[in-house]
């Protein structure tokens, strides 16, 4: 059911902006993992937690997704229909328990051109 996510991005100019839906421990890998990369090629752009904006916040606060002036650098959403409708996301890796995957998922797929990735 997952889309491939691409692997590279071949304009330098627009790096892949990624959406992180959920603050588990997946969230946690695929975070430190894309902190790894070259940021003109992937960046996490948004991060959401089901109706609790402040672990949001704590999450990307705790991963390092802060400015030099010490703000939150990246999209915070309480919910998933935000993170759905952000337009500064491409793709979406869904870190939510797994009963709510699909859930989760088609409301990605069901609001603009966002590709899944999980």
């Amino acid at each position: 059911m997952a889309a491939a996510a691409p692997a590279t991005n071949n304009n330098n100019a627009n790096p892949t902006r990624w959406g992180v839906a959920g603050v588990s421990k997946d969230a946690s890998d695929f975070v430190s993992a894309v902190s790894t990369l070259n940021g003109a090629y992937h960046q996490v752009a948004a991060v959401a937690a089901a109706a609790k904006p402040a672990v949001a916040e704590k999450f990307a606060r705790d991963h390092g997704l802060v400015g030099e002036d010490g703000k939150v650098s990246c999209n915070v959403h309480g919910n998933f229909r935000d993170l759905a409708n952000d337009p500064s996301v491409q793709v979406v890796f869904v870190a939510a328990a797994n009963p709510a995957h699909a859930r989760i998922t088609k409301l990605m797929l069901n609001h603009g051109n966002k590709k899944y990735y999980s």
